[in-house]
């Protein structure tokens, strides 16, 4: 059951003042409210019109019975969403995010959870896990798939519009200050902090963080796909990944 709202505003702006802002991940780590107010009510304030999309497992896919990786992973579940229901966490996000700007507004509660193909294309092409059933790259895959699905369908509800950005947002990023668009002027480059740990130097400052991706609209389309392109690039540089991170 996919749970569904889009709300539309009128818009003047061209479609080079469109952004879109994607949020994909699990209900019980979704927290948005820094989302809406430093990316959503910023990027409007600089003009932009916003278009606010979310995907998230309200449940577990079949036969998936852990959540994380790790326990260290393992979050508090937002008490906002605990004990909510979907057409009452609907209604929420989306007021909220029409209060800070959005212009279209969808959210897709998926029950049961988005699941995975099992079958890798190569035994090799496992992200540096040493086995399908690992549980890290059992996830990313669930997240690839996730981007994926909801960049269909905001590519549904953009008709024949383009964006001039798309920020993709892990759920349970906080958001500290108001995001400046015009410090990513580059519609072919994707921008990322760094791999590392808050308040550290990076040790591998090649590979970037999955918290936020800033991506260019001109390239968006393309690395947004990296699910089906896991399935059907033949490379075997893909082969030799040796990380989530390093794959995309």
């Amino acid at each position: 059951l996919s749970c569904t709202c889009i709300l539309r505003s009128r818009s003047s702006a061209g479609p080079s003042r469109a952004v879109a802002v994607l949020v994909v991940g699990v209900r019980q780590r979704y927290y948005p409210v820094t989302t809406l107010r430093h990316v959503v009510a910023a990027a409007a304030r600089e003009g932009f019109e916003v278009d606010y999309f979310v995907m998230l497992n309200w449940n577990q896919p079949r036969d998936h019975h852990r959540l994380f990786s790790k326990p260290y992973l393992q979050a508090s579940s937002n008490p906002l969403f605990a004990n909510s229901t979907k057409v009452a966490m609907q209604d929420y996000v989306t007021r909220l995010a029409r209060r800070y700007g959005a212009r279209r507004v969808q959210i897709h509660l998926m029950d049961p959870g988005v699941s995975w193909n099992p079958d890798p294309p190569s035994t090799e092409r496992l992200f540096g896990r040493d086995f399908v059933g690992h549980l890290a790259y059992l996830n990313y895959m669930l997240k690839l798939r996730k981007v994926e699905l909801l960049w269909n369908r905001t590519r549904a509800a953009l008709r024949s519009e383009t964006y001039k950005h798309v920020i993709l947002v892990r759920d349970d990023v906080h958001w500290l200050e108001d995001i400046r668009l015009a410090d990513f002027p580059d519609s072919r480059a994707v921008y990322s902090q760094a791999m590392g740990f808050l308040c550290s130097r990076s040790s591998n400052p090649g590979l970037p963080t999955e918290h936020v991706f800033v991506i260019g609209g001109d390239v968006a389309d393309s690395l947004l796909r990296a699910y089906s392109e896991y399935y059907s690039n033949p490379s075997t540089a893909l082969d030799r990944v040796g990380s989530t991170e390093e794959y995309w």
